[in-house]
C-alpha cells in the first residue's frame, strides 16, 4: 500500500484519474480509478495495487516490459 496526496482530479465519466504525490518519489503519479471516485485535491489517501494490474513508465515515457499478462478489463474493475 501506497499513502499519497491528491494534486489533481480528473473525472471522465466511467473512470477518474487521480493526479497523486508520495513522499520519496519526484514528479507527480497517474492512478486510474473507477468512475465516480469521490476526492479532492489535498486529500491523504491509501492506495493498493495488484502488481498484474500497474504499469511502471520510465523518465522517458517508455513502458517497463511486463512479467506477467495483464488482466482483462473486465477482470480489473470490481462493480
Amino acid at each position: 500500500a501506497f499513502d499519497v496526496t491528491v494534486r489533481f482530479v480528473e473525472e471522465l465519466g466511467v473512470l477518474t484519474f487521480a493526479y497523486v504525490e508520495m513522499t520519496g518519489v519526484e514528479g507527480t503519479l497517474t492512478v486510474q480509478l473507477p468512475g465516480r471516485t469521490y476526492l479532492s485535491a489535498g486529500k491523504r489517501i491509501r492506495l493498493d495495487a495488484a502488481p498484474v494490474g500497474a504499469y511502471l513508465f520510465d523518465a522517458a515515457g517508455r513502458a517497463f516490459a511486463r512479467l506477467a499478462a495483464a488482466p482483462a478489463m473486465a477482470d480489473a474493475v470490481s462493480p
